[in-house]
């Protein structure tokens, strides 16, 4: 399931497990997509705002200096056409337009499937 051509499609991807974020980073680098991992809110915001064009949000609820959807807020004011996908073991938080939720443990596919749906509306 590639994403079109390869690094056109940037993702910011906020998680603080390490492994998880080296994992998910090397999958999406795998599937054609350019990664910028980050494991915090203010490391979220300092790589956005050298990155340009951020086209996903993937991150995680709950992060050791605040969430995903603070991050999801706070870059949506400058980028309002950025969709945001939240990762969590606990409750979806209240969603917005796009913006979409998946309960951890997820399995690759589905992530990838909720990827793709989320850019193909950004379309």
């Amino acid at each position: 399931m590639a994403f079109g051509e390869r690094g056109t499609i940037t993702i910011l991807l906020v998680e603080d497990a390490p492994e998880t974020r080296e994992l998910l980073t090397e999958i999406l680098e795998l599937h054609g997509l350019r990664v910028l991992a980050t494991g915090s809110v203010a490391e979220a915001l300092t790589v956005a705002g050298r990155a340009g064009t951020i086209d996903l949000l993937v991150t995680d609820l709950h992060l050791p200096d605040g969430n995903g959807p603070q991050i999801a807020q706070n870059l949506g004011r400058q980028r309002p056409e950025m969709r945001s996908l939240f990762l969590s073991g606990d409750l979806p938080p209240q969603l917005g337009a796009g913006q979409s939720y998946l309960r951890k443990p997820a399995r690759i596919a589905s992530i990838l499937g909720e990827i793709r749906g989320l850019l193909d509306h950004s379309a």
